[in-house]
């Protein structure tokens, strides 16, 4: 629970591996699974060019191309992952019998075998890479007609029927992908941008099969791929790379073999796809193509990193080979041996260049040696029994630890057999799961999960054990630091502790990793004082599906940070059934008022961006109902994403509107525009992080036009980075001011008549921090920015009949109010400095009154 799964043909890969596991270790399993891959897609690729060149297929000319099959770049860096070296070895299989039958249009048969081997490359990663192979086709259809004179209605036949079989036997992994498109797409529209991906796909790098993005990138110093480098800074390994669409060019000038027509259909489909959006600036015509299709047609998506067809690209150019090297055969029968020993020798120094990370110990890029502890504390918790999940906190972007691994996936799977719950940040638009996994995570990060928060979470998602994981790199993610987690989970009386495992202080200590030195514990003595990985149990768990009296049912208004507040407030812990108003529609709300229970409005589901490579601190702050939701990196998880009215959103009174432009590193829900206007200077407007400042503006549109001579600038305190320049312009009319201290600076200007003013930061000094304006005075012109509640309860009570209405009278009533004040901590990062809230009821009430205070609040 917490990410979405696409690989919905997992199941044949999963038993042929279970077996191998029975045999052998994981370490042994993975490359023995490969190697069988490997040899699967040698002997189809012998196969497939016996059955297309006959007898012209020379030997050598057909261990050439079986040993590049193998050993090229893109199934060396690509084919790393399963889902596309399985698709990858079994391509062979589906052309040989897309060969055979269109030469034998009237069988079954070989549409039959045609259908098994696409079945058997799985949907693994919702089925992208096998539906990218069958780019194949057009160019063996084009062969089949022009070259080998098959009639187009044979070949019509084929197709349908090889389309029918396929469609059949492979219903089992298609359908829930294509059930599954629009959450797929939603992922995909926040996570990888198409123009991104494709910045590295050059039709020179595509060429010699490389160009997929992972291998150019990096977090900092760390390479992604850092084995695979090889291809990028060794000039041996360069050239010999180009070497490869240098010779299919060359076989294709000195080969007159009919199969020319097929390698030139296979490259003329496939290679632009590959290429894709490149250059993103300034497509081609055909990546101008793709992006209509990906613009129009959201599941389309799924295809962004185009690199995936590059199996067709390899196809084309192993058929080159063999054809190329037949042809120089022929042309050097009268040529010396020691000269074809030579041509023998240099075509081998090639391969073995082209595959350097077989040689160099690169060939498997990421590999981790587990810590014991994980061992276990996972065979503890599977010995445990019939607890239901296991909650695991805190989130993450993905498997990211202290102790070496880096993944996007998670070790869960290889180490636990009971379910987990755990917050991801990459979750489908609006998704429910990832709504309340993502709530709960980070009130934790945020301090806020105390008090009977954290079991009142793992009720709710049916969890009977809580797995505390401390070595997370968290410090990379904006993450809690461990102490902080540990804190909460014991201070929980809903949570008892079981047992703790490895060192105290091995790798907790953020920044650190391994056991902490003197200097790093005197620095952090709280977290290099905490275990590893602690196992809490869940007093009173409930199951993952169980019955509740509809009479207890809290009807919330808001979505899944409302149960965080409704815990700390004491109105549910777990065991109260929760349904929230936004998912009924009318007739549903109807009954669920007629069965009991109370009402609770409160002011979350708040419309926001989401910024995927963080778990706190990693939204925009409260938006408008206009302003797009969809600006981060990452696709959002407030609910209903596209109502509106079903959403706390951003209301700015006083008459004029600010804007400002979006800050370049990422998003934060503290220092929104509207501070720099309320008139309050321990507000700000804050952006520029990491020397990002110069060039953001931020302005405000007057109600109607006025005089203004002066504008009056208060910068916001910070240190050691802070404003030093800026620009204002007032209508047509621009002053540049040095700006210093943090006292109000007034800026005069020419006396004129504006309806807008903008100010620009043009420089700020030394520092990585934030950097901001307190305060721009016009003319005394301020704002109040209020959160207006969701419209959902006043718009299902007005749809409703009188009955309706009179038993929604009869139902208990709370208003329950948060202000979005970040970490408890850090008072700095606090999104409102006050509690202003509008909103209206469906009937007239009668309420008591209770607030609670923090520490900076008294």
């Amino acid at each position: 629970m917490g990410q979405g799964n696409f690989n919905a043909g997992a199941a044949p890969v999963g038993a042929v591996v279970w077996v191998i596991r029975r045999a052998a270790s994981p370490w042994l399993a993975v490359r023995i699974w490969r190697l069988a891959l490997l040899v699967l897609g040698a002997w189809g690729i012998r196969r497939y060019l016996g059955t297309l060149m006959g007898s012209r297929l020379t030997v050598q000319a057909r261990v050439l191309a079986t040993v590049f099959w193998v050993v090229n770049p893109y199934v060396i860096v690509a084919g790393s992952t399963t889902p596309i070296l399985l698709p990858y070895a079994l391509l062979p299989w589906t052309m040989l019998a897309f060969v055979r039958a269109t030469r034998s249009p009237r069988s079954w048969r070989w549409p039959a075998l045609f259908a098994l081997a696409f079945a058997a490359q799985t949907g693994l990663n919702a089925g992208v890479v096998p539906f990218f192979s069958l780019l194949a086709l057009p160019g063996h259809l084009v062969f089949a007609r022009w070259v080998e004179s098959a009639r187009w209605r044979d070949l019509v036949r084929v197709v349908w029927r090889s389309g029918l079989c396929t469609f059949v036997v492979s219903l089992y992994w298609i359908l829930p992908s294509l059930v599954a498109s629009g959450t797929g797409a939603g992922i995909a529209g926040g996570t990888e941008d198409p123009y991104d991906v494709a910045r590295t796909s050059s039709y020179a790098e595509t060429a010699r099969l490389l160009g997929n993005w992972p291998m150019y990138g990096r977090a900092g110093d760390r390479l992604f791929l850092d084995s695979y480098t090889v291809y990028l800074t060794s000039p041996w390994v360069l050239a010999a790379t180009f070497l490869v669409p240098l010779a299919v060019v060359v076989a294709l000038w000195l080969t007159r073999a009919r199969e020319r027509v097929l390698v030139v259909g296979l490259i003329a489909v496939a290679l632009p796809v590959m290429v894709g959006l490149f250059p993103p600036d300034d497509p081609s015509p055909a990546g101008r193509l793709l992006g209509e299709v990906f613009d129009r047609v959201p599941a389309a998506l799924a295809f962004r990193t185009t690199n995936k067809v590059g199996a067709v690209v390899v196809l084309a150019e192993v058929v080159a080979l063999a054809v190329g090297w037949r042809a120089w055969q022929l042309r050097s029968r009268d040529r010396r041996r020691p000269v074809r020993m030579a041509a023998v020798a240099a075509v081998a120094l090639v391969l073995v260049a082209i595959s350097a990370p077989l040689w160099n110990g690169g060939l498997y890029p990421l590999g981790y040696t587990i810590p014991d502890r994980w061992h276990d504390a996972t065979r503890d918790l599977d010995a445990a029994g019939d607890r239901g999940r296991v909650l695991v906190v805190p989130g993450g972007t993905g498997g990211n630890y202290r102790w070496g691994m880096r993944s996007p996936d998670d070790l869960f799977p290889s180490l636990l057999d009971r379910p987990i719950a755990a917050r991801n940040t990459v979750v489908g638009r609006g998704d429910p799961a990832g709504n309340v996994l993502s709530a709960f995570d980070t009130a934790l990060a945020q301090g806020r999960a105390g008090d009977g928060v954290l079991s009142t979470w793992a009720r709710y998602v049916g969890a009977g054990d809580v797995l505390v994981r401390n070595d997370l790199l968290t410090e990379e993610i904006g993450g809690p630091a461990p102490w902080q987690v540990v804190d909460q989970a014991d201070d929980d009386p809903g949570l008892e502790l079981v047992e703790t495992y490895g060192r105290p202080g091995t790798d907790t200590v953020p920044g650190a990793s391994g056991r902490p030195t003197r200097a790093e514990r005197r620095a952090d003595p709280a977290d290099a004082r905490v275990d590893p990985l602690v196992t809490y149990e869940v007093v009173d768990p409930v199951g993952t599906v169980r019955l509740a009296d509809a009479a207890d049912q809290v009807l919330v208004v808001g979505d899944g940070e409302a149960m965080v507040e409704l815990a700390d407030a004491g109105l549910v812990d777990g065991r109260q059934p929760v349904r929230l108003v936004g998912d009924l529609d009318d007739d549903e709300f109807a009954a669920a008022v007629a069965q009991g229970g109370r009402i609770v409005l409160t002011d979350t589901n708040r419309r926001r961006a989401w910024d995927a490579n963080r778990t706190a601190n990693a939204t925009s702050p409260t938006l408008g109902a206009d302003e797009d939701i969809d600006a981060g990196t990452g696709t959002t998880t407030t609910r209903w994403p596209d109502r509106p009215d079903d959403q706390t959103v951003a209301v700015v009174t006083g008459g004029a509107t600010v804007g400002a432009t979006d800050p370049d590193f990422g998003l934060q829900p503290y220092g929104r525009p509207a501070n720099a206007f309320d008139g309050d200077p321990s507000t700000a407007w804050i952006t520029g992080g990491f020397g990002t400042a110069a060039g953001d503006r931020i302005w405000i549109e007057l109600p109607e036009p006025t005089e203004v001579d002066q504008v009056t600038i208060t910068p916001y305190a910070t240190e050691p980075s802070a404003v030093t320049a800026v620009r204002v312009r007032v209508g047509d009319r621009e002053v540049l001011e040095a700006i210093s201290g943090e006292d109000p600076i007034p800026v005069q200007i020419e006396p004129g008549e504006a309806d807008r003013v903008e100010v620009t930061i043009l420089e700020q000094s030394g520092g990585d921090n934030p950097v901001g304006i307190a305060e721009i005075d016009v003319d005394g012109t301020t704002v109040r920015p209020i959160a207006r509640l969701p419209l959902t309860l006043q718009d299902r009570a007005a749809a409703a009949d009188a009955a309706t209405r009179d038993q929604l009278a009869a139902l208990p009533l709370d208003v329950v109010l948060t202000r979005a004040r970040g970490s408890v901590l850090d008072p700095g990062d606090e999104e409102e400095a006050q509690l202003d809230r509008r909103f209206e009821l469906p009937d007239d009430r009668t309420f008591s009154f209770a607030a609670e205070l923090g520490a900076f609040e008294v």
